[in-house]
């Protein structure tokens, strides 16, 4: 993880006065900050680790030691939050019925694979399709309309209509937030979906099969990465 200083460098012109306490900012304790903070004995400073902790605490008492004021309910400088890590348990399974007499048991990693945001549950129901999933009344697009989907396993495209049009209303070429895939569970959750599929439409490579089974590997490697995933919960 990299420690980025801006500096907001503002010319003088005539009438403007200087920075309250600019004065203060000191170079060789900006360095000594960054060399603190960036060093090798801080190990990155990743989520969960003993050195986050650490530099949170030191900013806290930078903080503290500069006279600022916290306002966090509980009269301290964090704001805190939950996370959540996951990891993949034994028997993730994925039944499809085509008819009475006709089934097939997709395989893990190669056929699907479950999100880092799954819920540890069972669900099952008749599978209704509808498009990107998105709800977006700003921009006159709705994939909930005319049949309910009250529990059914909703099926969904990854993504958002469009991604390669400047002239997309999904913010164009930059991916909007309604292409984000929680945020899609969610809206499918709202509609009473007992589950969600999603697929990636655009796989169009000679072997999406193979494709398929190299992203699900990189999704959930055979051994436990050294960056864990991490959810806000």
């Amino acid at each position: 993880m990299r420690v980025v200083l801006g500096l907001l460098l503002t010319a003088a012109c005539f009438g403007q006065s200087r920075a309250p306490a600019v004065e203060t900012i000191r170079k060789d304790e900006l360095r000594a900050d960054l060399f603190f903070l960036a060093s090798d004995a801080m190990r990155g400073r990743l989520t969960g680790t003993r050195e986050y902790a650490i530099a949170a605490e030191w900013i806290a008492a930078r903080y503290a030691r500069l006279g600022l004021q916290p306002v966090a309910p509980d009269g301290s400088f964090y704001h805190r939050f939950d996370l959540v890590l996951s990891r993949p348990a034994e028997g993730n399974r994925l039944i499809v019925s085509t008819g009475p007499d006709s089934r097939r048991v997709a395989r893990q990693g190669e056929d699907f694979y479950p999100l880092i945001f799954s819920a540890d549950a069972e669900a099952r129901g008749p599978v209704s399709f509808r498009r990107f999933g998105i709800s977006a009344p700003d921009l006159n697009w709705e994939d909930y309309k005319g049949r309910s989907v009250k529990g059914s396993i909703v099926m969904i495209f990854e993504g958002e209509p469009a991604p390669n049009d400047a002239k997309s209303e999904f913010d164009g070429l930059v991916t909007s937030e309604y292409a984000n895939s929680l945020r899609k569970i969610f809206a499918a959750q709202s509609q009473g979906a007992s589950a969600v599929l999603i697929v990636n439409p655009r796989a169009r490579e000679e072997n999406p099969i193979r494709l398929f089974a190299s992203t699900a590997r990189t999704y959930w490697p055979a051994t436990p990465p050294h960056l864990e995933s991490y959810t806000l919960a």
